[in-house]
């Protein structure tokens, strides 16, 4: 996030206004000029921690992670197949957005959502979690 402190005097910016220019840079239009900036001086190049798995649940029951992460794979029942999986960083100062793709369902990557990945039906198959 950037604002004023960093010499955006107007962050109210008008939809469908940006261009990427062909040095790279980004111009942005707001309702009295536009902001250039150059996308790889002004981004946080700090290490975003790893995420790990906190939570899991099988349909309204949460299970031990540390009895998951023991197991080679999950198998999950016929008749329940919703899942929820919880994600942390293990940090708490930053947030980080999180992507996520099961491998053999999901075609791209999705965001998460309150650090939670929630599948209502799974076919049948294995989960690996890593």
């Amino acid at each position: 996030m950037f604002d004023a402190t960093d010499g955006i005097g107007d962050d109210q910016f008008q939809i469908a206004s940006a261009a990427v220019l062909h040095d790279g840079r980004i111009a942005i239009g707001t309702a009295h000029n536009f902001l250039v900036f150059d996308p790889e001086k002004t981004i946080n190049r700090m290490e975003v921690p790893p995420a790990r798995i906190a939570g899991f649940t099988l349909g309204t029951s949460n299970l031990s992670i540390d009895s998951l992460q023991k197991l080679d794979k999950i198998r999950l029942p016929y008749d329940n197949t919703f899942i929820t999986v919880e994600l942390s960083t293990l940090t708490f100062h930053d947030q980080y957005y999180l992507t996520y793709m099961l491998v053999g369902l999901d075609k791209t990557w999705k965001t998460v959502n309150n650090n939670e990945i929630s599948y209502q039906y799974l076919p049948p198959g294995i989960i690996r979690l890593s």
